[in-house]
């Protein structure tokens, strides 16, 4: 169901009203300025593509953005939404909510302007990026070579992505494909067995490479699952591209807890890796392949040494931003800050970039006074305290860690985890760790859940 002439009434007009109406139907869940403004975009009819060329963005990332919205819109009403519904499902939920319309319908702290033509204003997904020399650089360098493999290791929220969509990007403009597959935007009946699995793989590659295969015919069962998938890609699809395929494989550590299906892609990877480092022949498919691996954790299945991905290729580690990398973005800013502003907001949260990101965007559009908002940074009118009641929704999500994590967060020493359960808390951005001891990953969790969680517990 779409919206009739009467309810639209324009362009601008409505852009702003379904605004309203998207923020209050998610809060206290927000969008950032880069997904409303996607969000906006699909609402006006217009595609990725068309999407990333208005706004300057690799049509990859804006595909990335869009199935996060869609993701999120999918928890909070209870249904699958994507771009092909998610008009009708708003508006239905509209329909049902007669205030929507009217002036005094709340507007949440901290939403963005608009402009005039109903796009929100947003700055940090492009001219404000920092580069994280010298990672992006040697990316570059290894993206081109034959049967290049790059793993891009880091916990949430500290940069993969826009790691990677950079990396596509050079890429892309070295005359390379790419794909990205997602595997947390994976139901979960398609873990159930490895067939399945590796069946949605195959459609969803099919599907970003615009390839009409009928994947039905390609797959003999009496062959089994590995082999269906490798002869599907050597015999099938790679042969029919014309460029180089770099297949970006996104949240690779959901596979971490499908022990038997992880074990079977994972060397399937090592594999076809292997299968094009060596290919000799100018007419070998396997040549056209080229793998980036994202994930937020160490692996902690068995897997033979000879079998893993994870100990061949360039392995990258995305640290916390250094000081230097924070005066960088300050300038970008254009604020006047001395380095003690500077070591005031790291002592509060280290360098973790959400948090450095939303505090000088911030203060850049409400010109709000960075000490004012370190003094009241646990405080419900703090920036903070939504991300902080976010992550403590996360963790609850994880029952046998939440003892462990409370143990970390009101304890002042360093505390000693085995390694699954160190390597868990530390993908979530929890946590740090130093060997096995974990503290907690910034002051402002430890400030925040110490008294939260030692209030729980009696």
């Amino acid at each position: 169901m779409n919206f009739n002439s009467e309810q639209l009434e324009g362009t601008e007009q409505s852009s702003d009203k379904v605004l309203v109406a998207l923020r209050r139907s998610i809060y206290p869940k927000r969008l950032n300025n880069i997904q409303e403004s996607v969000f906006v975009k699909c609402w006006a009819g217009l595609t990725y593509q068309a999407i990333a060329d208005e706004l300057g963005y690799d049509p990859i990332y804006i595909r990335s953005i869009g199935s996060q919205v869609w993701k999120l819109l999918s928890q909070t009403f209870g249904e699958r939404v994507s771009k092909s519904n998610f008009q009708a499902i708003l508006n239905d939920w509209m329909a049902s909510q007669p205030d929507v319309g009217n002036p005094e319908f709340p507007q949440f702290q901290g939403t963005v302007q608009l402009r005039t033509d109903g796009t929100p204003v947003f700055s940090q997904e492009s001219g404000f990026y920092v580069e994280r020399s010298p990672f992006e650089e040697r990316c570059y360098g290894t993206v081109l070579q034959k049967g290049a493999l790059i793993r891009i290791k880091a916990p949430r929220q500290m940069g993969k992505t826009s790691l990677m969509t950079r990396v596509l990007n050079y890429a892309q403009q070295h005359e390379h494909q790419t794909v990205v597959v997602s595997l947390r935007l994976a139901d979960k009946e398609v873990f159930s067995n490895l067939e399945r699995f590796l069946q949605w793989f195959c459609a969803i590659v099919c599907d970003q490479l615009n390839l009409d295969i009928d994947l039905e015919k390609e797959w003999k069962p009496i062959f089994g699952s590995n082999y269906n998938c490798t002869h599907f890609f050597g015999r099938t699809l790679l042969p029919t591209l014309e460029q180089p395929l770099v297949l970006a494989l996104d949240d690779v550590d959901v596979l971490f807890d499908y022990a038997a299906i992880a074990t079977d892609f994972l060397g399937l990877l090592r594999a076809w890796c292997e299968k094009a480092k060596h290919s000799s022949s100018d007419r070998d498919p396997w040549k056209q392949l080229k793998l980036l691996v994202i994930h937020s954790t160490e692996i902690y299945i068995p897997i033979h040494q000879n079998q893993s991905p994870f100990n061949i290729g360039l392995s990258i580690e995305l640290p916390e931003l250094t000081l230097d990398e924070v005066q960088k973005l300050v300038e970008k800013y254009q604020l006047s800050w001395t380095q003690e502003h500077i070591r005031s907001l790291m002592n509060l949260v280290g360098g973790k970039p959400d948090l450095i990101y939303l505090t000088l965007e911030w203060i850049s559009t409400q010109k709000e006074d960075l000490y004012h908002i370190l003094q009241k940074s646990t405080s419900t009118q703090g920036i903070y305290y939504e991300h902080l009641r976010q992550q403590f929704r996360l963790i609850q999500k994880y029952p046998d860690l939440l003892p462990l994590f409370t143990q970390v967060m009101t304890e002042q020493e360093a505390q000693r985890l085995n390694a699954m359960e160190g390597f868990r808390l530390e993908s979530l951005g929890l946590v740090k760790l130093s060997g096995q001891l974990a503290s907690p990953s910034c002051q402002l969790y430890r400030n925040y859940f110490s008294p939260l969680l030692r209030e729980r517990k009696s």
